[in-house]
């Protein structure tokens, strides 16, 4: 009670809950301890509800402090304490200050009924600009169950012209069976998909009436513009959308393609169709072409040469590992932060396994290991995984889905008890969810001590080191300065390189004297994921994929070096 937000001795209420003061070290202390424990279990994306209290005024443990300023400082505790691990979206919160968030509810919750796509569109009808002082703008997230099929794609339209494209039912065994089925189609259109992707909030072609929704809206990808229109009436409606209302030529004869029916025509000057009541449809508008197919789809994310698939990080970086398991001749095995006897300052955590303290001699304490278990991924074009060691041990074996792989010997390759990184071959057409780490445990007069790693070598005390675990499509090691999410570096690059945009494509210039062979470019949108990559050609690089209007996060890498910096496309 201490920490709540008073007037006049009395707590502030808003929306049936009390309000908590920002400035007071027991609010944000309870802040600390929910978003550690958040980061910790490996969440990525947070939502901020209520926000209101945050500004409400009142007696603040800053007695100086107005309700905005003390909003201003809790919120910038949230940021610093997330330290940009996750991607923060507020619910319909105040709309300033907006430097906190990466995205904002542009309205209050909605369901699958067309009064409820008309609710949110209402609010992208007259705030889509909101999307320049956050970088997304949220309509909630799509539901279907107890809606029409009209209805369902009227609502995923709704979120995907939007902003974010969050979508989430009961999917449940309990859940509903139509729910289930619908989703399998509405939420898989591969090109409703797409558009959202590539854009942001659409505009209104016109507003609508007094203060009613707008029923079209519009937006531009490339050569591409998208048009959605909504019937959120019981009865069909006719429209006619001028191909000018768009900005495109009126002598231009189109290609226009429906994108929940999949039905293509050519028009010139205009379009004309109907809308089912409470249903929706979606125009991909593109220069129609007679001696030449469709306009290609663009093509899927790159693979990438950062796809960590296990770590040990506990969520910090990388994806998770489903679960470990070990087999009896490990006494223990525990995630370590800069373990002992590495020979480099490694600040990212590790996995350490520690075996029995037993004299046995031949194989008998041969393969012992730990098992990796993580989420299945196919190898058709995936095919090495690279794994960092360090270990004092005679011979490592992986067994991948129950499958052998050749065994290698470590101590053969290893020098002053360093790391190395070890390329596996896992073909191609594999579903790979499953590897098992082996390693030879034996001791006595069958173990050749010869050649001790270190002075750390000990033959009743054999460990492993083991770092973040990568598959990727490159057979060469990787440099071990870059295991740490890929983004450990030795060094800043100067500062002296430039980035700006050009007709959605983004420009990095360096000074000709730092243009470093296998330097590369590699461009993040906000939620973190990587979206282009491309080798440093020269003084000047021309990232090759075209970007929808956004903010987006640009690294040079050189070798032992990494700089970023922000760069809006418009």
């Amino acid at each position: 009670s201490e920490a709540w937000l008073k007037v006049n001795g009395q707590p502030q209420s808003l929306d049936g809950a009390y309000a908590m003061d920002p400035t007071h070290p027991a609010t944000q202390d309870r802040i600390r301890y929910f978003l550690d424990r958040f980061k910790n279990q490996g969440y990525k994306f947070i939502k901020l509800d209520f926000m209101t209290h945050g500004a409400l005024e009142g007696s603040h443990y800053k007695s100086d402090y107005t309700g905005i300023q003390a909003y201003n400082e809790g919120l910038a505790y949230i940021c610093d304490r997330l330290g940009g691990q996750m991607f923060i979206n507020f619910s319909i919160a105040p709309l300033f200050p907006a430097n906190y968030a990466h995205s904002r509810r542009i309205a209050c919750d909605a369901f699958s009924k067309i009064n409820e796509t008309e609710y949110t569109l209402n609010s992208t009808t007259y705030g889509w600009w909101l999307d320049h002082v956050y970088s997304y703008n949220d309509a909630d997230h799509v539901v279907l169950h107890d809606a029409s099929e009209g209805e369902n794609r009227a609502r995923v339209t709704s979120s995907a012209i939007t902003g974010i494209f969050t979508l989430g039912d009961d999917f449940s065994n309990n859940g509903s069976g139509t729910g289930k089925d619908r989703a399998k189609r509405f939420l898989t259109n591969r090109e409703i998909n797409r558009m959202a992707q590539q854009t942001k909030a659409f505009r209104p072609v016109k507003s609508g009436d007094r203060s009613e929704t707008a029923e079209l809206f519009y937006a531009k990808a490339a050569d591409t513009t998208y048009v959605a229109i909504l019937n959120y009436s019981g009865n069909t409606k006719n429209h006619t959308i001028n191909f000018s209302s768009l900005g495109l030529n009126s002598a231009t004869t189109y290609t226009v393609k429906e994108l929940w029916s999949n039905e293509s025509s050519t028009h010139s000057g205009s379009w004309s169709g109907s809308v089912n009541g409470k249903d929706a449809k979606v125009l991909k508008i593109y220069v129609a072409c007679t001696d030449c197919p469709e306009p290609p789809e663009p093509p899927e994310p790159p693979i990438t040469s950062e796809d960590v698939i296990a770590n040990f990080e506990d969520g910090e970086c990388g994806k998770s590992l489903g679960s470990i398991s070990v087999d009896q001749n490990i006494s223990s095995y525990s995630v370590v932060s800069n373990p002992d006897k590495t020979g480099l300052d490694r600040t990212e955590k590790t996995l350490y396994l520690q075996t029995n303290d037993q004299t046995l001699s031949g194989e008998a304490q041969y393969k012992s290991g730990i098992t990796l278990n993580f989420p299945q991924f196919n190898t058709s074009d995936r095919r090495y995984m690279h794994f960092a060691f360090k270990t004092n041990t005679e011979k490592v074996e992986f067994l991948i889905n129950g499958n052998w792989d050749a065994k290698f010997n470590p101590r053969t390759q290893v020098s002053g008890n360093g790391w190395f990184d070890y390329v596996l071959d896992l073909g191609t057409n594999t579903n790979v969810s499953q590897i098992t780490i082996l390693f030879d445990m034996r001791t006595g007069d069958n173990c050749d001590t010869s050649a001790p790693i270190n002075d750390s070598y000990n033959n009743h005390n054999k460990y492993m080191y083991i770092d973040e675990i990568e598959a990727n499509n490159n057979s060469t090691p990787r440099s071990l300065l870059t295991f740490n999410c890929g983004t450990s570096f030795a060094t800043p690059v100067s500062e002296t390189w430039k980035v700006f945009t050009d007709n959605g494509q983004i420009v990095v210039t360096v000074p000709d004297a730092e243009v470093v062979k296998g330097s590369k470019i590699n461009v993040y949108n906000m939620s973190g994921r990587k979206i282009a990559e491309q080798a440093v050609t020269g003084s000047k690089t021309l990232v090759g994929t075209r970007l929808a209007a956004g903010i987006y996060l640009v690294k040079w890498l050189q070798t032992g070096s990494v700089q970023t910096k922000k760069v809006p496309v418009y």
